[in-house]
């Protein structure tokens, strides 16, 4: 062990984080759907991964183990797991934290059941035919509420990527449901108030998903089916918006037909879904049929239109750029995103992950990274304290809200911006000195308005929801006061926010580039 190790156990799991919270805040900026309440290990205690043992100090079995903790991880690679690891509620699993190419879980299922108010991020759940029991899934959601699994990738599950029965509030958003074995389902739900939004389904015989709840089903990419979404023709009456998807027929679709499925007794709203059947290569702009026995006049839920943000040919894109554990995506998830961007012509249902001839029995390898500093432990590396003024041996600033606009906590603006959000700055400064500016920008008739509290570098970038940049709008030095610099980016594609830094700091986000209207004088 070294000394770096040392230290770390001396406090994993037992720095407290204690604040006061924002009534009503979403998971993190950006999390959508009815999942989107669950406020995870907000105010608990951190809790550092250190290593891939399958349990002990440091261990992520030991890690979810106890409720009420926000969990980061210090190592990156697979963790080897010999049996199912329980998860207890009230957790944020950051993924997102893990250096390299980030971690993944292989070998056995991840149990959720039972468990309530999670929020899990950028992670990788791969069963396995290690596991030798066939009737476990990859993720078990059983008798759950207030679930959020935002970018998470789940391949090769035995039984179900995804076996959620009597589960409530739950999005699964931004993830990859792929290659299952067994069964070659990918998620069966049942119970209410399900969103799926933004997801790639790929290479499952059958349930993409099995919906046997209300359910919102917005902007997927469905490939390679052989049926795709479900209902299961069952005396169980439900509810589904099925807007701006994508349903792609592959090499083991066998009744292209079937990209709706067994959808008797059910009612639905049903608006621009595409099913490409042609196996071409070319992305098609069919009209799916309309699905149920009963046509809605609208959305069942009130939030559904607002969640159809692109078109569904737009959505391939997007899904296919940015699904999974995608900050770094590793052998695995870009096999199956390389597949599914063939359009028809490449894709296969394996009974093992061997079949992938991937190395490391199937499963690819996640490559390690260096870890940063955290010298007093509470989440927070030194480099992102130092970049916004933080005390680096004061850890009760992790629980602090000095730095959001909205009221989220320092160690949620950290692990937010880190996996891409859209987070919102506040105008005061760490130190107490006057903000950089003296109000917030605005966006008004395609300028972006500033008002300096003094001559400042100013850096503004119009980046996608990952944080990407698209195109360079300012960098250049301004005086104090009032400034207006034209945007030019009206009808530009893929940009969703503008970052602008101030002085070397990061201070707004304007969020969806909503141009406010210009008034007649």
């Amino acid at each position: 062990m070294n000394s770096k190790t040392k230290c770390i156990c001396a406090w994993i799991g037992f720095v407290l984080v204690l604040s006061i919270q924002t009534p009503g805040l979403p998971s993190f900026p950006g999390a959508k759907g009815f999942g989107n309440v669950a406020t995870g290990g907000r105010g608990g205690a951190v809790y550092h991964v250190t290593n891939l043992d399958d349990s002990g100090t440091g261990s992520f079995r030991d890690a979810v183990s106890t409720p009420g903790r926000i969990i980061v991880f210090d190592t990156s690679g697979y963790i080897m797991a010999t049996s199912p690891v329980v998860v207890k509620s009230n957790l944020t699993i950051a993924g997102q934290t893990a250096p390299g190419e980030g971690i993944g879980f292989m070998g056995a299922e991840a149990s959720f059941s039972n468990s309530t108010n999670i929020v899990c991020r950028f992670m990788r759940f791969r069963q396995g035919s290690l596991d030798p029991n066939a009737k476990k899934s990859g993720i078990n959601l059983l008798n759950t509420d207030s679930m959020m699994l935002d970018h998470v990738s789940i391949e090769f599950a035995q039984y179900d990527g995804i076996d959620a029965v009597g589960s409530a509030h739950v999005t699964v958003q931004n993830c990859i449901l792929a290659d299952p074995i067994g069964q070659q389902f990918a998620a069966h739900i049942e119970g209410d108030s399900i969103s799926w939004w933004r997801n790639l389904f790929a290479n499952a015989h059958n349930r993409c998903p099995l919906a046997k709840a209300n359910t919102q089903y917005v902007n997927n990419v469905v490939y390679d089916y052989q049926a795709g979404y479900t209902a299961g023709n069952s005396s169980g009456h439900f509810l589904h918006d099925i807007i701006g998807n994508v349903f792609i027929s592959g090499p083991r679709t066998t009744s292209a037909g079937n990209y709706f499925y067994q959808m008797g007794n059910q009612s639905v709203w049903a608006q621009d879904n595409i099913a490409d059947v042609n196996d071409d290569g070319a992305l098609g702009t069919t009209a799916a049929s309309w699905p149920g026995d009963t046509k809605l006049t609208g959305p069942w839920a009130s939030t559904s239109q607002a969640l159809a943000t692109m078109a569904a040919k737009d959505a391939f894109t997007w899904v296919t750029a940015h699904a999974g554990a995608s900050l770094h995506r590793d052998q695995v998830d870009s096999q199956v995103v390389s597949q599914t961007l063939t359009l028809g012509k490449v894709g296969d249902m394996w009974t093992s992950q061997t079949a992938t001839g991937l190395t490391n029995s199937g499963y690819g390898i996640i490559r390690p990274g260096k870890d940063s500093l955290d010298g007093d432990g509470n989440g927070i590396p030194d480099w992102w304290k130092k970049k916004h003024g933080l005390s680096l041996t004061d850890a009760s600033v992790a629980a602090k809200t000095n730095l959001s606009a909205d009221g989220y906590s320092n160690l949620e603006m950290y692990i937010d911006e880190l996996a891409g959000d859209p987070v919102v700055y506040s105008t005061t400064s760490v130190t107490g000195l006057a903000a950089p500016a003296r109000a917030a920008p605005r966006l008004l008739g395609g300028m972006l308005r500033l008002d300096l509290a003094c001559a400042s570098e100013v850096r503004v970038d119009a980046v996608d929801l990952s944080g990407r940049i698209i195109a360079s709008v300012f960098h250049g030095a301004l005086p104090a006061g009032e400034a207006s610099l034209p945007t030019e980016l009206a009808g530009r594609r893929g940009v969703n926010f503008l970052r602008i830094e101030i002085g070397g700091r990061l201070v707004y986000c304007t969020i969806q580039m909503r141009l406010e209207p210009q008034t007649r004088r």
